[in-house]
């Protein structure tokens, strides 16, 4: 299961956000206002970070579609006993752009354990030496994602866009 914090810098963008969000693959939490940050969030559970990658693509979609153009962020993790895979969506630019890495623990313990403990507002700095990429490039490039699609970017991005 995909945890992840969906972040906008307005209650007007995270409204909205949640209101096109939710489906029965992915579901959000209550909004909370972070006086640090000066942030807007919400908190959601996915099954796949595709699904996330999906939800991502409606609702740019559906946003652009109105004529709409909102930025936000989205932080997140899966964890399980063999890898840990931290993963950061950035939505401010004119596609969205992902990063991730993957924790194993047979490989660097002490790596694996910092990932899987991390807090949402960390994973930024745990992904600093990482590149963003689009989420074609992710795909292309099999980013660490938690899986792979079992069909090309182009079929899925369709599919993802008519919500199949």
């Amino acid at each position: 299961m995909y945890r992840y914090l969906v972040s906008a810098k307005s209650e007007q963008t995270i409204q909205q956000l949640v209101n096109l969000w939710g489906d029965s693959r992915c579901t959000c939490n209550d909004i909370a206002f972070n006086e640090a940050e000066c942030v807007y969030s919400f908190e959601g559970f996915c099954t796949t970070v595709f699904d996330v990658m999906e939800r991502v693509i409606r609702v740019i979609h559906q946003i652009k579609s109105s004529g709409g153009k909102e930025e936000f962020t989205i932080a997140g993790k899966c964890s399980t006993d063999y890898d840990c895979s931290p993963f950061l969506i950035d939505c401010s630019g004119d596609e969205p752009m992902i990063k991730a890495v993957q924790g194993d623990p047979d490989d660097d313990e002490g790596c694996y354990y910092a990932f899987c403990e991390a807090e949402y507002f960390e994973i930024p700095n745990l992904l600093e030496d990482e590149s963003f990429r689009t989420f074609k490039q992710a795909v292309d490039e099999d980013l660490p994602l938690g899986g792979f699609l079992d069909t090309s970017y182009e079929e899925w991005y369709t599919a993802a866009l008519s919500g199949e």
